[in-house]
């Protein structure tokens, strides 16, 4: 360096001593600093300013202290990724910040500068995430949100949702994903804050984190289940409020889907069925349409046997969603979903019931509206498989579906632009119109 520069370097340190503590000046003095950005580095700088943060500062001068954490913040909001990781991983800054944290007299100023801080890091890529993550930072975080250290100042709500909201950062990138050590740790720690007396602006954080956890499946079982935060998370279906319900109908779903691979490893709750029982029928048209896609998700998955929704009268309120009964659309169609898939793994022993309920009638009356291509298919393959698998009960079904009079709708099908409806329909036509000849004329046929 020339002496010219490192005299203009020592100005601006002598400066930044005399420099006020309010947030413009923070960002003015930021804005030389990315301008000048490699004479900084070679000077000395920014050295100097992380020197702020060591022991004894953040104690003995405060404000100095709290002046670089604002600077440093400001300039972390406006630098390139590479000078952001020039900063993060070459210094020690993370260290630094973790000292800080672990104070047992930390001014709270102080400490909402760091999680700012920290909050520009963790947005800026996994990289920088695994960094913040193995230099302690995050167990740290999750100590100040569970146990408070002796002689330490009680966290206050707006930092716990910012520390909330920084767990859901180091979740959030998922290719690659955070370590399982990672991910068990912070599903240690949520079930703290999932009670009914919690605050709102806390609560729906620590359930869309939870909501991130259940995503990871190759972890879900020891994250999920082994810290019990299903079960806490399974209390919340019932809450009045929907953002609630909904987050917490969510992390039931992906635990449905990771259920059938790793049945072995743990037990589906069936109290679930309970908690959705009454929002079948009740409740906003959004939340139930989130219920009866769960209950789809249970039925195709296995979570629970059949034989619960039929003694919980589950299948009957399936059956009434799905039927002309119910009004909004959206319902009926992820009712229909369901009833589906109810239909697809249905036992003989419960075919009596499921015809005297009107699970059949609905089903057929399904085919009057605008499907999707996936449904009328599905749709299609009951009827077929319901004739081919419970022979004894052909004559029931074959008099349900002329009596809803959907014939004309499977002859009109035969011409779909869908190669397996056009076959489903041929087969379901001709194996039907078998059915009708008379006995006698039939063994001849068949001869």
């Amino acid at each position: 360096m020339t002496t010219e520069e490192l005299n203009f370097i020592c100005e601006k340190l002598v400066s930044f001593q005399y420099l006020d503590n309010q947030l413009d000046s923070a960002k003015e003095y930021a804005h030389w600093l990315l301008t000048n950005i490699e004479l900084c580095w070679r000077g000395g700088l920014i050295p100097g300013l992380l020197g702020y943060l060591r022991e004894p500062g953040p104690q003995r001068s405060p404000r100095q202290c709290v002046k670089a954490l604002r600077v440093l913040h400001e300039m972390t909001t406006h630098c390139t990724k590479v000078d952001l990781k020039r900063l993060v991983l070459t210094t020690d800054l993370l260290l630094l910040l973790r000292d800080m944290l672990q104070l047992s007299r930390l001014r709270g100023t102080i400490k909402c500068c760091c999680l700012a801080l920290m909050s520009n890091i963790l947005v800026s890529g996994w990289r920088l995430r695994d960094a913040v993550v193995e230099s302690g930072l995050l167990t740290e975080l999750l100590q100040m949100l569970t146990h408070r250290r002796r002689g330490q100042q009680p966290l206050q709500p707006c930092d716990k949702g910012q520390v909330l909201w920084l767990l859901y950062q180091v979740l959030r990138y998922k290719v690659p994903g955070p370590t399982l050590t990672a991910i068990r740790k912070i599903a240690q720690v949520l079930p703290v804050l999932l009670h009914h007396s919690q605050d709102v602006e806390l609560l729906l954080p620590a359930l869309q984190l939870a909501r991130l956890i259940s995503e990871y499946h190759s972890t879900m079982v020891p994250a999920m289940v082994k810290s019990k935060l299903l079960s806490r998370v399974v209390r919340f279906v019932l809450s009045p409020l929907p953002e609630v319900q909904r987050e917490a109908i969510f992390v039931l779903a992906n635990v449905c889907l990771e259920y059938r691979r790793r049945q072995a490893l743990f037990r589906f709750p069936k109290s679930i069925l309970l908690h959705v029982h009454g929002l079948v029928l009740g409740g906003r048209p959004d939340i139930r349409v989130l219920v009866l896609q769960l209950l789809g998700g249970i039925i195709d998955n296995r979570c629970i046997k059949l034989e619960h929704f039929v003694e919980l009268g589950l299948l009957k309120k399936i059956v009434q969603c799905a039927s002309k009964q119910e009004k909004d659309a959206e319902v009926r169609l992820a009712a229909g979903w369901t009833l589906v898939s109810l239909a697809l793994h249905l036992c003989r022993c419960y075919l009596d019931y499921f015809i005297d309920c009107g699970a059949l009638h609905a089903i057929c009356d399904l085919l009057r509206l605008e499907l999707p291509v996936q449904l009328l298919r599905n749709i299609l393959v009951v009827l077929f498989l319901l004739g081919e698998k419970h022979c004894h009960s052909k004559q029931c079904l074959l008099h349900v579906m002329w009596q809803c009079n959907i014939w004309p709708k499977i002859q009109a099908l035969q011409g779909s632009n869908n190669a397996a409806v056009r076959t489903l329909c041929t087969l379901l036509t001709s194996r039907h119109a078998m059915e009708l000849i008379w006995p006698e004329a039939r063994v001849y046929l068949r001869m």
